[in-house]
This record gives C-alpha cells, sequence and structure tokens, in this order.
C-alpha cells in the first residue's frame, strides 16, 4: 500500500536558526542548574562549618561554667601574673581542633575571651557576662562564632 504524497512546505522541520535556538536556551538552563548546585553544596559545607564552630564554642563556655567565676576572670584576662595556676596554659586549652574548621587552612581558629568593662561590679553581684569568640577561615572566606553568657557561682 502506498501512502498519499503531499506535497512539500517550506515549513516542514526544523530549521538551523531553529535548532540553534533551542540549543542556546538549553546551554542557558543547564548552566544555570549546575551553578546552582555547586552554590547549594558550598552552602552546606559553609553550614557545616557554623555548626562544629557553635559546636565548639559552647563546649569551651560550658567548661568554664564549671569554674568560680573569680578563677574563670583571673585565667582568661589578659593579665598573666593574676592566673590561679601559673603553670597551667588556660588559653592554651581554648584551642579549636575541629577538622572542619582545621582542614586545609594555614592555622587553626584562634577563639578570643572578653569580659565587661565593669567586672568588678560583676564579680560583687555573683554574675559574670563572658563573651566567646571564635574566628577561622571558612569555605566562603573569613567566619566568626560568637556566643556570650553570664557565669554564676552556685
Amino acid at each position: 500500500m502506498q501512502l498519499p504524497h503531499r506535497p512539500r512546505s517550506e515549513r516542514d522541520g526544523f530549521s538551523l536558526v531553529d535548532v540553534c535556538v533551542a540549543l542556546a536556551i538549553l546551554a542557558i538552563a543547564l548552566g544555570t542548574l549546575v551553578g546552582t548546585v555547586f552554590w547549594a553544596l558550598r552552602l552546606d559545607e559553609a553550614n557545616e562549618e557554623a555548626a562544629a564552630a557553635s559546636q565548639n564554642v559552647r563546649a569551651l563556655l560550658e567548661g568554664m561554667h564549671a569554674m568560680p567565676i573569680e578563677e574563670v576572670y583571673a585565667a582568661y584576662n589578659e593579665d598573666p601574673e593574676d592566673d590561679p595556676d601559673p603553670q597551667r596554659d588556660y588559653f592554651g586549652e581554648l584551642q579549636v581542633d575541629d577538622p572542619l574548621l582545621v582542614i586545609g587552612k594555614k592555622h587553626g581558629p584562634e577563639v578570643a575571651v572578653s569580659f565587661p568593662d565593669d567586672v568588678a561590679d560583676q564579680l560583687a553581684a555573683n554574675a559574670l557576662p563572658i563573651t566567646l569568640r571564635l574566628d577561622w577561615e571558612g569555605a566562603t572566606g573569613p567566619r566568626s562564632s560568637v556566643m556570650s553568657t553570664v557565669l554564676r557561682n552556685p
């Protein structure tokens, strides 16, 4: 059986311009999709770093909660002469060894301890506000995690 012959039209099929436009649109869409996937992976790494930093700072603060507030202030203030135990390296104990914050970096994260200006009044009130700041070089550049709390003697 033979199919009836249909006359050819100028619009049969796709022209080369149609195919090029479709490929250009497809390339732009795929490029955007791939860029979004890589951005999401990088954001996931940054979120893991932030969670690890937050967990480390929280652990350091919990260790300070176990000490009397006078000892915390004496150990972590800028005057090494009033340290409770001169043989102990208090700031050395603040080092963070978390692999998420150290791998591929020139140096590990740095922890800074700060107290309010009116420390004598705070100690007299049996409450010591303290702030820990953890700085590190992350996947998205310089990052920091800051936590504050008020230490009290039991």
